[in-house]
């Protein structure tokens, strides 16, 4: 019986989820998500993103360790393989 319930209500949220935008009803499902410019990137999204510094700096740390599972000379072997691949294939890799 428990699980015919579970089996209806699974049915029922698949057919309402689907049913939303074909009725044209899509803005009922993800309001928050505007798509205010014209090359379609949501409305909070800036224009140039070049300006944002904390994303985008030269001298910014490749190895981020919050949880100090690595040693200091195991973080600089990092910074030493993230530089070597940096200048060979013009790519940037961040470890977090």
């Amino acid at each position: 019986m428990m699980k015919k319930i579970l089996l209806f209500a699974l049915a029922f949220l698949f057919v309402t989820a689907t049913a939303l935008p074909a009725l044209g009803w899509d803005s009922l499902i993800n309001s928050s998500d505007k798509s205010d410019h014209a090359d379609g990137m949501p409305y909070w999204y800036p224009y140039d993103y070049s300006g944002f510094s904390d994303y985008h700096g030269k001298d910014l740390p490749r190895v981020v360790d919050d949880a100090d599972v690595l040693t200091a000379s195991e973080e600089g072997i990092l910074e030493q393989a993230i530089t070597l691949i940096r200048d060979q294939y013009q790519f940037d890799v961040v470890l977090l």
